[in-house]
């Protein structure tokens, strides 16, 4: 662990993780992410035209999405993490503009943080191990569209094991894009 300044609560200990985060990443609000969305529902096309951008800024997530490992996932599971992460993405470049590229093997590493620490969180259901993740992350806002996002409802039914797969990967992207 690593001291640092902190905001308005004093000096705070940063996470491994913390540390590879771009210090200057603005922070996405539920406001960002309702606009990208609401674009969305107004044109489908805008849709697919981001989810290119996304394919093409971040070759190592799409790479990584074609994973055998996401063969689990349903149809419907495999196109929610597809719109989860365009949306992500969207929101991102909206706020803070260009996005570097993160290589696959940064990809990967992050990957693997992120399945330690859901391997590792305690909890009874889900939502409690999420937990973990949300204890100190400045991109709360986008955590919690990818949580609120697995809740099965009329029009998808998210399998438990692709509720981690999917959540996984999201929060891996949301790294990848604060690297």
């Amino acid at each position: 662990m690593i001291r640092c300044s902190g905001g308005q609560n004093g000096p705070r200990m940063l996470e491994k993780s913390d540390i590879c985060k771009k210090s200057n990443m603005q922070f996405i609000s539920e406001e960002n992410i309702e606009k990208v969305i609401d674009g969305y529902y107004e044109s489908e096309k805008k849709f697919f035209s981001d989810r290119e951008a996304l394919i093409a800024a971040q070759p190592a997530f799409s790479a990584m999405l074609t994973d055998e490992g996401f063969e689990l996932l349903s149809d419907d599971e495999y196109e929610l993490l597809w719109f989860m992460a365009t949306v992500i993405h969207t929101a991102c470049t909206d706020v803070q503009g260009a996005i570097s590229a993160c290589d696959l093997e940064k990809m990967s590493e992050l990957e693997e943080e992120n399945w330690l620490k859901m391997e590792e969180a305690k909890g009874g259901n889900f939502h409690e191990r999420l937990n973990v993740f949300f204890e100190g992350y400045v991109q709360e806002d986008l955590l919690a569209f990818v949580e609120d996002s697995l809740e099965s409802d009329e029009d998808i039914q998210v399998s438990p094991a692709g509720r981690e797969l999917i959540f996984v990967a999201c929060k891996t992207l949301i790294d990848a894009l604060e690297v």
